[in-house]
């Protein structure tokens, strides 16, 4: 029997994934979870080229996707919440820097796949124990609409992050849903969640149901360098706030968190041309 030839190309294809070098590759019931290394970033993908979160090796504690940063504009509105829902584990880069910079604040994560739980423990720095930290593994529309009702009002933020290979994850994208998460938030809570704008039907959609459960109090930030859209839906009590605090307000996050704050403000003023968010002085 003759040798068989060494395929170069597909031993090349084994290591290199979405132009980085593939770290780690696990498969669950839902599909393929991938680690990804390039130019000193880790990155997490789910069988495509998509982003789902990702870590700067030399600097863990920072948030490195475009998205990320700009999620974190909710701290504007609530720099320290006691208690935080998050739907959507990725990486667990959102949930570091929330434990890291809120040291009171409790976090409840509600995750589909469990092995996305073990590839964020292992290759993403996730803490294997935190009292500060309940981690879940199920349908995130399903935990809410379970917990709506003996849970109402109990939540100050609730973060939607859910993806999967294909896009959004379709059961957090109904109107239901977004009616069991108002349910959940406190009076003067805040729904934020990470939508992607190259999705215009699905994004009209969303933006429909979110203005209808919140009576209108919804407003976007699109992502600079990135298809990203971020949404924020205020409940009813939600005061609001003098400009010239949240620009204090702003300043005092940019230095301490090194992200762009005063930018996610004036991005969010030009989401606002009624001035229900912004109290002009």
């Amino acid at each position: 029997m003759p040798p068989r030839k060494f395929d170069f190309n597909s031993a090349l294809s084994s290591l290199y994934r979405y132009n980085g070098l593939l770290v780690a590759e696990y498969e669950d019931d839902a599909g393929t979870i991938e680690v990804v290394e390039q130019n000193g970033i880790r990155r997490l993908h789910f069988g495509s080229g998509a982003l789902q979160s990702c870590m700067s090796l030399s600097d863990p504690g920072h948030l490195c996707a475009n998205y990320e940063r700009t999620l974190m504009a909710l701290l504007l509105f609530n720099s320290a919440p006691a208690r935080t829902l998050m739907i959507g584990l990725g990486g667990g880069s959102l949930v570091r820097f929330l434990l890291q910079h809120n040291e009171h604040g409790h976090l409840h994560v509600v995750e589909l796949r469990p092995q996305v739980g073990e590839v964020a423990r292992n290759h993403f720095l996730l803490p294997d124990a935190d009292a500060r930290l309940q981690l879940t593994f199920g349908c995130g529309a399903r935990h809410v609409a379970q917990q709506c009702a003996r849970q109402a009002g109990s939540y100050q933020v609730i973060v939607v992050d859910a993806y999967q290979a294909a896009g959004m994850a379709p059961a957090v994208t109904s109107e239901e849903f977004f009616r069991h998460c108002h349910r959940l938030l406190s009076d003067q809570g805040l729904l934020v969640i990470n939508l992607w704008r190259s999705e215009k039907t699905l994004l009209t959609t969303i933006t429909r149901h979110l203005t209808s459960v919140f009576n209108g109090r919804v407003h976007f930030i699109a992502v600079r360098d990135s298809d990203n859209m971020i949404g924020f839906a205020f409940a009813a009590g939600y005061p609001p706030r003098a400009l010239h605090q949240l620009e204090a307000e702003a300043r005092s996050l940019q230095q301490r968190l090194r992200l762009d704050f005063a930018d996610y403000l004036q991005d969010l003023k030009l989401s606002d041309p009624h001035g229900s968010l912004f109290l002009d002085e």
